[in-house]
């Protein structure tokens, strides 16, 4: 296994953000090297809709295009904070493996930096 490819059975989005208003997303998947975006957002899907059935059950189309437009009107981050709280961006449905993940990295706390190069 390369240093770019990552042992697991399904696909996972990592947004990665720094202080200073640096971001990313590292798309990870079973059957392709990883990708590094710079992008502001990220739902269920990676570069395409490549998985009909999955893609209507997480509502990942739904959901990207929700972020998509809460980026583009309000710069309130309360608006924002609010609203990934609430369907259709968070999702409770943990046993059927749909459910919303957050974590922040300790360093990011600590006003560590991630860098985005």
């Amino acid at each position: 296994m390369g240093e770019r490819t990552v042992m697991q059975e399904a696909l996972f989005n990592v947004m990665v953000l720094d202080k200073t208003g640096g971001y990313a997303v590292v798309c990870l998947s079973p059957d392709r090297d990883a990708v590094v975006r710079k992008i502001p957002l990220t739902t269920n899907h990676q570069l395409a809709l490549e998985w009909p059935e999955g893609d209507r059950r997480s509502e990942t189309a739904e959901r990207a295009k929700c972020l998509a437009e809460l980026r583009s009107g309000s710069p309130d981050l309360a608006v924002f904070i609010d609203a990934a709280h609430q369907t259709p961006l968070y999702r409770t449905d943990y046993n059927e493996g749909l459910g919303t993940l957050h974590e922040c990295h300790p360093a990011l706390r600590r006003g560590g930096r991630i860098s985005m190069a």
